[in-house]
């Protein structure tokens, strides 16, 4: 198995907060890789051992959650986030060719949720909102899964672990799956005004008609995520 990635190794530098000191971990040669305030795994290969809740934990991702001021993300930092993806891949990174949507939705704060994602525009009941297959990135293995949240910035490795989810991806079967563009920021909501056809499916279509500048919401219920799946 290759060494998890930090930032470092991907010459990519950001201001100095959580969301861009890579994790401390142990090199399969003692040394260590990247660093921060964090108390690093006690060696190289503790996190692959770990369940979904020893990592959630290992982070503190509850303070993290709580949070309701976390920065919206800058182009730089989905291109860092995009970047391990990549590497970890062994692919470049524009061959993701992740569509921002720009047009059609954007992020902003909303009110007792922190970070949402808002309509750029008005949309007509049954119109294609968010179509998935343009910014979801997917994994079958648990423990590549496992890698790439190690792999991130500490705050960034939260993000991650909050925003994935499991699912059928059409005749795929199961796949662990991350938005890498502002429609992770997604709230799930009681009145949602999008969803999917089906929940094997990525495209999210509005169930009513929707208002420029109004919040987006889907019931997250929809997914029933089993991290057992993955041995996570």
């Amino acid at each position: 198995m290759t060494h998890a990635i930090s930032t470092g190794d991907l010459g990519i530098h950001l201001s100095n907060s959580p969301f861009d000191e890579p994790v401390k971990l142990m090199s399969s040669e003692g040394g260590t890789r990247g660093s921060n305030k964090q108390e690093a795994f006690s060696s190289y290969n503790q996190w692959e051992k770990y369940s979904f809740v020893q990592i959630y934990a290992h982070f503190d991702c509850w303070t993290h959650a709580r949070n309701q001021h976390k920065p919206l993300y800058t182009p730089k930092m989905w291109a860092l986030i995009r970047k391990v993806f990549a590497t970890q891949a062994g692919i470049d990174v524009s061959v993701l060719r992740i569509h921002d949507n720009g047009s059609d939705y954007y992020s902003d704060y909303s009110e007792g949720k922190g970070r949402g994602v808002f309509a750029a525009r008005n949309f007509s009941k049954g119109e294609l909102v968010h179509d998935g297959s343009l910014n979801t990135v997917f994994w079958n293995d648990g423990l590549r899964w496992k890698e790439f949240i190690v792999s991130l910035p500490p705050a960034m490795s939260c993000d991650v672990l909050e925003w994935s989810w499991i699912q059928k991806v059409g005749d795929e079967g199961w796949r662990i799956c991350l938005n890498l563009n502002d429609s992770a920021f997604m709230n799930h909501g009681k009145a949602f005004n999008i969803a999917p056809i089906d929940n094997t499916s990525l495209e999210f279509y509005a169930v009513r008609d929707i208002k420029k500048g109004e919040e987006l919401t889907y019931d997250y219920n929809i997914y029933i995520t089993d991290w057992g799946l993955f041995g996570l």
